[in-house]
């Protein structure tokens, strides 16, 4: 799990996401959050489908996905479940989420790194 999130306030604009997020990081989605507090999720495709004109005054949260208990982790949760969980959304990664608060993201790369150094192990 990645435990220092690249995460987009609610409130900004999709201007400024794009300039600010998908122009400087290699991601194509972002957990969208209110101070610690997961929100949702807002993807290049959701904001690829809006008019370039409306950037300027649309917000975030006006545009992002809602999340689900089913699109999260918990801290606890294994890695199977994990991929479980990716596999049924078909989703790279997934938001990490204890009492309603972000606490990192998990790649499906990350799961078949661990997967990997198991099978080195012999485990």
């Amino acid at each position: 799990m990645t435990s220092n999130v690249m995460a987009v306030d609610e409130g900004l604009s999709v201007a400024g996401l794009v300039e600010e997020y998908f122009f400087k990081y290699r991601y194509t989605s972002f957990p969208v959050v209110s101070g610690e507090e997961l929100r949702g999720i807002i993807t290049l495709k959701v904001v690829k489908k809006l008019p370039r004109e409306e950037w300027a005054y649309k917000q975030v949260r006006d545009i992002m996905s809602g999340v689900s208990s089913d699109a999260v982790l918990h801290p606890d949760e294994s890695a199977v479940d994990a991929l479980r969980k990716m596999t049924t959304d078909e989703k790279g990664r997934l938001p990490v989420v204890e009492g309603g608060r972000l606490k990192g993201m998990l790649a499906r790369n990350d799961i078949m790194s661990l997967f990997k150094v198991k099978s080195d192990l012999g485990e």
